[in-house]
């Protein structure tokens, strides 16, 4: 039988009879507002702002207010199965957890800590390139658990197959190319307390414990000042364009995605450069201000099939049997790499 999250529900009542109460606050709000006062000022800053005034961040949270739940009465729901298909892997929800850098800043456990939970209900976790613990312990910590990479894609070929060869030895499932963020945005609550965690050596220890990035180094490895420096000039490429995906189609068999698309012309790029798939997004808004929200993207750039003028419709759009590539539009919404949808 599937998992049911709501007897989690049930456990804090049960548990009420023996005058336990939750540990920490159970409305969102309420969880988000202790989560903020537990963190010093520089790391509420970072977490908590975005690029600019903050305009994408708030169209991101207008779009969600703007879509409403229309319940529907008397449908057999006593057996709830809320598990999906995705890339040839079977999960219990339609969710995963964002890749999210420099989690030692709220955390001292941070990636090790969230990799644990994600596996303990099955859910998959991205880790970011950004991390403050390594492709390998994160793994470790994971145990069994579904898990994928993201990477910020380096200037510097030698490692980008690096990171995607520990990757894949470490068993992550996907890779996840993030291509918003070509530069770093122009976030004012980071720049006013002039903290940037990766330059006091936070959230780059993927890259400290790579031996291609070591073996680049001028000085020895003890010298941490060198080590940021040489990690600021390898962090990201500006002049990166879509043919240069073909380097990291070379470097993996596993699954790849684009993290980052807002535009239809983009996702139907991505299908022709042979990737997998794509996942909406516009960074949280902590990349370019007054980018349109992802919600309000989503339906745009989730519809485009590989040929020019069709696209796929909520039903009818299944892929051929022998596919094992599939593209992460979602539910009923779907294109298969190189693949069209059907007269």
């Amino acid at each position: 039988m599937t998992e049911t999250f709501a007897n989690y529900q049930n456990e804090i009542y049960l548990n009420g009879l023996a005058q336990q109460r939750p540990a920490h606050p159970v409305a969102s709000h309420a969880l988000q507002k202790a989560a903020y006062e537990a963190m010093t000022p520089e790391a509420r800053g970072y977490v908590e702002g975005g690029a600019g005034s903050g305009f994408t961040m708030q169209a991101n949270r207008r779009a969600f207010d703007r879509w409403r739940i229309v319940p529907r009465m008397l449908n057999n729901v006593a057996q709830r199965d809320l598990s999906v298909e995705l890339l040839g892997k079977h999960y219990p929800a339609p969710m995963l957890l964002a890749p999210i850098g420099v989690q030692t800043i709220v955390h001292e456990q941070g990636e090790l800590a969230v990799a644990r939970a994600a596996a303990s209900v099955g859910t998959p976790f991205i880790l970011s390139t950004a991390a403050s613990h390594t492709i390998e312990a994160v793994a470790e910590a994971a145990g069994d658990g579904p898990r994928w990479f993201q990477l910020y894609w380096p200037n510097d070929e030698a490692l980008t197959r690096s990171f995607i060869a520990r990757a894949e030895a470490a068993g992550y499932e996907a890779i996840v190319v993030t291509l918003d963020t070509s530069m770093l945005a122009w976030r004012p609550a980071d720049l006013q307390t002039a903290y940037l965690p990766f330059i006091v050596g936070e959230g780059i220890a993927n890259y400290l414990s790579d031996p291609v990035f070591l073996e680049s180094l001028d000085e020895p490895q003890e010298n941490m000042g060198a080590a940021i420096m040489r990690w600021i000039g390898v962090f990201a490429n500006p002049a990166y364009t879509w043919e240069d995906l073909a380097t990291i189609r070379a470097a993996t068999d596993l699954p790849i995605l684009l993290k980052g698309v807002l535009h239809p012309d983009d996702a139907r790029a991505a299908i022709e450069q042979g990737i997998d798939g794509v996942i909406v997004s516009n960074h949280g808004g902590r990349q370019v201000d007054g980018a349109v929200a992802s919600l309000d993207a989503l339906p745009g750039s989730s519809r485009p099939c590989p040929t020019a003028s069709r696209s796929c419709s909520t039903a009818g759009c299944a892929p051929p049997r022998t596919s094992s590539r599939q593209s992460l539009w979602g539910r009923g919404r779907c294109c298969w790499a190189a693949r069209s949808c059907g007269a």
